[in-house]
């Protein structure tokens, strides 16, 4: 294994080597086949024309030699030299006895048996043609009977020696040799371009699959071309979407797992603390905590449950709906959270500070003369405090009255609106009596009264 962890392979192992060895052993099939059967065909065309050409030359011989009888070396003699024959080879005439009457190739040879196999079989009446390409020649033999009568009377025997059309054929051999030598290479070239090309994309995209099998599953690859390669990176490019995808709503899930399970244990963490720091806690509130802890205990029970559930669900099992309180739930949750509300934030004293904070920053602003900007950044100040107050408010009137948390927000809602609603004419009407700093000093005053006038809390 490499660094990578790629597999180390042998040359013969790898998909290049095979790739050109295939092609060559194909190439070498078809360069077999076009030295070999050109040159077969070649010289079988040839063989076909000898054997006619030697054939019809015999034929005239025993044609003509037909009308002697018996053959004398002589008369013979006579008749081939009225022929006047023109042949390349040797022209042998024999008696049925099978000796040589007359011989070109050999004129010593007269009176001698012909020790040829087809001057025997002519002898017995049959038509024999043989060639063969040898020494860069063809050596083709023809023989006949010579009949009359019915009777044999001797036999024909012709042979000719080709030169010629042998060192044609041999020369067509030789450029056939040359070009496939030269064809041979260059598709070796090209067969390794080609393959080393075809593996690099194979090799890149062996690469990517390593990267993604690391988890990196943001990894692409470029296609290139429009070929089957191309289609597998466009489909290795869409799972390793599908796997990212698939791995953020994993990471999703496990955060919102975790967060559910963290929820209860929280409040059942908050309750027990809640018990814990506070001494002389009635018992009717330490039976509602300890309820709540066990109603905190059911709900991590049944988000356990479900999150086996989603799991049961890849296996296409269905999950059955329950309908659900919103109602309950908001006011187990204010109920639950009620004392961080209190331990942490205490709204109480966040409400008294904030009005108490705003109504002497109204004081500045009325008795201490500023540029505009400061007055404008004062101004913004109250803003901010006294839109605070408001959801303070509600979650102390919600901590006052525990069972009518509906009402008591409501109620403030009411409240603030109507407060918004009426100012603007209280205002009017006691600038217009008293004056305009006899109504600040009253706003003062009315804010002042509002963050000491609190509900105490049950």
């Amino acid at each position: 294994m490499n660094r990578d962890g790629a597999k180390s392979r042998g040359i013969t192992e790898r998909v290049q080597f095979k790739f050109v060895l295939s092609f060559c052993a194909l190439l070498a099939g078809l360069i077999v086949l076009l030295n070999t059967y050109p040159i077969a065909a070649s010289r079988d065309l040839v063989a076909s024309e000898k054997e006619s050409s030697l054939l019809s030359q015999a034929s005239v011989i025993s044609s003509s030699l037909s009308t002697l009888s018996p053959l004398e070396p002589e008369s013979v003699g006579q008749v081939m030299d009225l022929l006047e024959l023109s042949s390349s080879g040797r022209i042998v005439v024999t008696d049925e006895l099978g000796i040589i009457l007359y011989d070109t190739g050999s004129p010593s040879g007269k009176g001698k048996a012909a020790m040829l196999a087809e001057v025997a079989l002519a002898l017995e009446g049959k038509q024999v043609f043989h060639s063969v390409f040898s020494g860069g020649a063809f050596v083709s033999t023809a023989a006949m009977p010579v009949r009359a009568g019915g009777v044999t009377l001797g036999a024909v025997y012709v042979q000719e020696y080709d030169t010629a059309q042998a060192e044609l054929i041999l020369s067509i051999q030789n450029r056939l040799v040359t070009i496939s030598i030269a064809a041979s290479v260059a598709a070796l070239a090209l067969t390794v371009v080609f393959s080393r090309a075809l593996t690099r994309r194979i090799t890149r995209l062996a690469e990517a699959i390593r990267v993604v099998r690391g988890g990196d599953y943001a990894h692409r690859l470029k296609p290139e071309g429009n070929d089957e390669l191309t289609e597998l990176c466009e489909e290795f490019n869409n799972m390793t979407q599908t796997l990212e995808t698939t791995e953020q709503q994993r990471r999703r899930f496990v955060s919102d797992a975790s967060h559910e399970l963290k929820t209860p244990l929280a409040a059942i963490r908050l309750l027990a603390d809640s018990i814990e720091q506070n001494a002389d806690m009635d018992e009717a509130t330490m039976r509602e905590f300890v309820s709540d802890i066990g109603t905190e205990a059911d709900r991590l029970q049944r988000t356990t449950e479900k999150l086996l559930d989603l799991s049961r669900r890849d296996d296409g099992v269905q999950a059955a709906r329950v309908p659900v309180d919103l109602g309950e739930v908001a006011r187990s949750t204010l109920r639950l959270l009620s004392p961080l509300v209190y331990t942490k934030i205490a709204p109480r004293y966040f409400y008294r500070g904030a009005l108490l904070s705003s109504a002497a920053l109204f004081l500045v602003f009325l008795l201490v003369p500023m540029p505009d900007w400061a007055a404008a950044a004062i101004t913004g100040v109250m803003g901010l405090l006294q839109g605070a107050t408001v959801p303070t408010l509600v979650i102390i009137c919600c901590d006052v009255f525990p069972e009518r948390t509906a009402s008591a927000t409501s109620i403030v809602v009411f409240g603030v609106s109507l407060a918004s609603m009426t100012s603007p004419a209280a205002m009017g009407a006691v600038i217009a009596s008293a004056g305009a700093q006899a109504a600040m000093l009253s706003v003062t005053a009315c804010t002042v009264v509002a963050a000491l006038a609190l509900p105490r809390r049950r």
